[in-house]
């Protein structure tokens, strides 16, 4: 996941999360794009094959079981009892170099010196991870902030940027299904897995089951997923008391379908850490029963629902990044793609003679139409997109972005964006970090079928 853009502090709305900007501002108009360019059916209308199946459900299952033998994700309901101690460590480990290769600053100003990761490895207690671990099933209970190492203090690329802090890794919505792996020495910290990702979660964000009752929920015989970009869910059926809100991908049992509402299960952490299943209410509007039909017109509306949603580093605030925005919107069809960028531009089928033709754009549109507006990934070196099309020699994508570039006299101004935008691939063009087109290094086709 750290591949990717810089997070700010937010709420979900994008008027709430007025970003501090450098020479621009949250809600800045890009050039290029028009405001019809803003609306789904645009890219639609010019969709050569808009409502074709990409892949059928059974070619999906798939797909995810190709990612999964790639160990590009995890398939957490085919775990043994018990893993590797070797494993887990390694994990462990893992992650807390992605902040040690850093030099990185802690709330204060100070340094995150040796005597700070001291302290974290004498908390993680990996040294009593035994040669076998045993694996706990367990379900959030609420949208719960996964983080590298087991802190809640943030590290920062520099003293007192409190827009960028380097330890927050994911983020897991209401009910989502993981295992865990090992626990801090105070037990006030659980190392889990959720199929795309692994970090340190708050012992109270989560409540364990056994591992039937947990598979039922895993793998539900029925399901609603969330289709728009955030549902609210309530304690009950008239909808007027509210519990929490998710989004876009995430799942749940299905219990029973009203005129206005679908019934589900959602988990309660009872006061010794068991899950109690309890019902909830979710507006038929706002889910579909099972996956929807993997097309292109599919994909693009979905992506559409996301417009202007705010950035978020890591799913920081319940928002999302560049990463994380593709995800939720291929969940919707049942693709589990993997949560970070680069392991993104690693799916699908990769496009012939890439590398040789992508700085010349009238070329570089024949390639992407390979896969297809609404199909086709676009991967940079720490950031991914959505390809849209092109539009009088100009090539489009969908893309959650934190800021870019321009081009001026003395020194490249950075515009903020912070949220989810549609730009042409031009932008940048000119500064030192150089355009879209010319930072795209991948180019993949989310369907077709993939070669060993």
């Amino acid at each position: 996941m750290r591949a990717m853009l810089s997070f700010v502090f937010l709420s979900y709305t994008l008027s709430a999360f007025a970003a501090p900007t450098e020479g621009g501002s949250s809600t800045i108009e890009l050039p290029h794009v028009t405001l019809n360019m803003r609306a789904p059916d645009f890219w639609i209308r010019r969709h050569p094959s808009a409502d074709k199946v990409v892949m059928t459900p059974a070619r999906i299952n798939t797909f995810n079981q190709r990612l999964r033998q790639k160990k590009l994700t995890d398939d957490l309901a085919a775990l043994p009892a018990f893993v590797p101690g070797a494993y887990v460590k390694a994990e462990i480990a893992a992650l807390e170099i992605l902040l040690k290769q850093q030099s990185l600053f802690r709330q204060d100003g100070a340094r995150s010196d040796a005597g700070f990761y001291e302290r974290l490895d004498k908390a993680m207690a990996v040294e009593g991870i035994g040669m076998n671990v045993p694996v706990r099933y367990a379900l959030t209970v609420g949208f719960t902030r996964q983080r590298l190492v087991p802190t809640d203090e943030p590290l920062y690329t520099a003293p007192g940027d409190v827009h960028f802090d380097q330890v927050q890794n994911s983020g897991l919505d209401l009910g989502a299904p993981v295992v865990v792996l090992h626990e801090t020495a105070d037990g006030q910290w659980f190392f889990v897995k959720d199929g795309i990702s692994s970090g340190w979660v708050r012992k109270v964000d989560i409540a364990f089951m056994d591992a039937v009752a947990w598979r039922a929920i895993f793998l539900p015989e029925r399901f609603i997923v969330v289709t728009s970009a955030r549902a609210n869910i309530f304690k009950d059926a008239p909808m007027t008391a509210a519990l929490s809100s998710v989004r876009m991908g995430a799942r749940f049992r299905l219990q029973r379908v009203g005129e206005e509402c679908v019934e589900v299960v959602y988990p309660v952490r009872g006061e010794d850490g068991r899950a109690r299943l309890g019902r909830a209410f979710i507006p038929r509007g706002d889910v579909s029963q099972g996956y929807l039909r993997y097309t292109a017109r599919t994909v693009i509306e979905q992506a559409f629902k996301l417009l202007d949603a705010p950035y978020g580093w890591g799913d920081t605030g319940g928002a999302q990044d560049c990463s994380r925005f593709i995800h939720m919107v291929f969940a919707t069809v049942g693709l589990d793609l993997p949560r970070n960028s680069s392991e993104q531009g690693s799916t699908g089928v990769g496009v012939a003679d890439f590398d040789a033709h992508y700085n010349a754009p009238e070329k570089f549109v024949v390639i992407a139409g390979q896969g297809i507006g609404g199909l086709t990934l676009l991967r940079l070196k720490g950031h991914v997109m959505l390809y849209l099309g092109q539009v009088k020699g100009r090539l489009y994508a969908i893309h959650a972005a934190w800021s870019y570039r321009e081009k001026s006299a003395k020194a490249d101004v950075v515009r903020i964006l912070g949220r989810v935008v549609v730009s042409d691939l031009s932008l940048g063009k000119g500064t030192a970090k150089g355009s879209l087109l010319e930072r795209v290094v991948a180019v993949r086709f989310l369907g077709g079928k993939e070669k060993d």
